[in-house]
């Protein structure tokens, strides 16, 4: 009987099926357990590889990533966010956008494969030109992806995507350890990018299975253009935010500090890539559904925000006590020296893990030049800090500014946040 009693009041916890309560519970729960379980496969594969990999391939890996990370941020679309936020059929504009998407990927694959000469010869490594060219086959593979995933989380069905998702990275780990152990070179790394962006490929089309078809219509292409403006912007501010430091470190201290501070910085943010951040659709789709009220909005905004405090805080400082333990054990005592930068970093974890309950609003209210607007200012104290503190003080002095600019920029993105949600109405999207 009491058993019953508890059950009937968990079901009232939860509301009906068709409740918004439930599908965000209930999708927050499947993100969350999927961003877990890809934690516990990301560091398995991130022990191994450190293992028989060396700090100098990390930091040529980093270097070549440069490259990547700047063709990536200057071309994003955004479709994928707008497939997940319009209000319209979507699914009769699949084809424009899969069109739109190819067309980016080629035109970027070729960009890819001219700039590696002059990038190698600018940090004097002629290591980088075959490492680029390899993963600029990337973006073709991206190109001819589906939309599988941005469908599926539209439609709250996490589970699906749990399931897809797990086994993509398990076969994708595995497919991987056997180049590790063959090529024992930073080409394994190159390698699982070039896996990872195939079995991405592969379950995109199992997610959502239908037939390519090449179609370009003009006025949704000018759409996606007009949207991609502030996407372009923010993955840029991003790219300067994420590789100006590796830029500095790998021209000013080497390679091997380049890899330590890489390493240092995977790590530290490790929750709030894989936890926080994963958490992002289901808020994009439940914030979506009472963004009409204001005060529902404004108080779903709050109460999520103290859960990820809570959460983040909690995580951060157990790493933190346990920094050196946990160098040592996914690493390996190689690269202990990563350790004083791990701690640094942690701190700007901890904020990030905090912020990305911002996004969602942004997106929502159609203000994404707002957390372009908060990205300037911290790649603007980042751009002012990062060269002469590095010089100064090594990675260590790297690892302060990137905590620095972060915690004034996730400071702005956050009273940002709070204000648009207060202005209700007068703030709300067209349509």
């Amino acid at each position: 009987m009491g058993v019953y009693l508890f059950l009937n009041e968990l079901k009232g916890l939860f509301g009906s099926r068709d409740s918004l309560r439930y599908k965000t519970i209930m999708g927050s729960q499947w993100q969350f357990f999927k961003s877990v379980v890809l934690t516990f496969i990301e560091l398995f594969k991130a022990a191994v590889f450190a293992r028989v990999l060396f700090p100098d391939d990390y930091g040529l890996m980093a270097l070549v990533m440069i490259v990547i990370g700047l063709l990536e941020s200057v071309s994003a679309s955004g479709i994928e966010l707008m497939i997940q936020s319009d209000t319209d059929d979507y699914l009769k504009r699949i084809p424009c956008y899969w069109t739109i998407r190819l067309i980016r990927g080629v035109a970027i694959f070729a960009i890819a494969w001219l700039t590696a000469v002059p990038m190698a010869g600018y940090y004097q490594n002629p290591a980088m030109i075959p490492l680029i060219r390899l993963l600029s086959v990337t973006f073709l593979i991206q190109g001819i992806s589906g939309f599988g995933r941005e469908i599926r989380q539209r439609q709250m069905d996490f589970s699906r995507i749990l399931v897809v998702d797990v086994v993509s990275a398990v076969i994708t780990v595995l497919i991987g350890l056997v180049f590790l152990f063959w090529l024992k070179n930073v080409w394994s790394l190159a390698a699982y990018a070039v896996i990872t962006a195939l079995t991405n490929l592969i379950s995109s089309y199992y997610l959502f299975p239908w037939r390519p078809a090449f179609r370009l219509d003009v006025r949704l292409f000018k759409k996606v253009v007009f949207f991609s403006g502030s996407i372009v912007l923010i993955n840029f501010l991003n790219y300067l935010f994420s590789n100006l430091d590796r830029g500095v470190i790998g021209k000013i201290s080497g390679l091997e500090q380049l890899g330590y501070y890489a390493r240092g910085y995977f790590l530290a943010l490790v929750p709030a890539t894989y936890l926080f951040n994963a958490i992002g659709p289901v808020l994009l789709q439940s914030f979506r559904q009472v963004a009409d009220d204001a005060a529902r909005f404004r108080s779903a905004f709050l109460k999520t925000t103290m859960v990820f405090v809570a959460a983040s805080v909690l995580i951060g400082l157990g790493c933190l006590v346990l920094s050196k333990a946990i160098i040592w054990v996914i690493y390996g005592e190689k690269w202990l020296p990563a350790v004083p930068v791990f701690k640094v970093l942690i701190i700007f974890g901890i904020s990030k893990g905090i912020v990305s309950v911002c996004a969602p609003v942004f997106f929502i209210r159609d203000r994404p030049w707002l957390i372009t607007l908060s990205l300037g200012f911290m790649t603007a104290f980042f751009a002012v800090l990062c060269y002469p503190m590095t010089r100064s003080f090594g990675i260590l002095g790297t690892a302060w500014a990137v905590v620095i600019s972060g915690l004034i920029s996730h400071g702005v993105a956050f009273v940002l946040s709070l204000k648009l949600i207060s202005a209700g109405n007068s703030q709300q999207r067209p349509g």
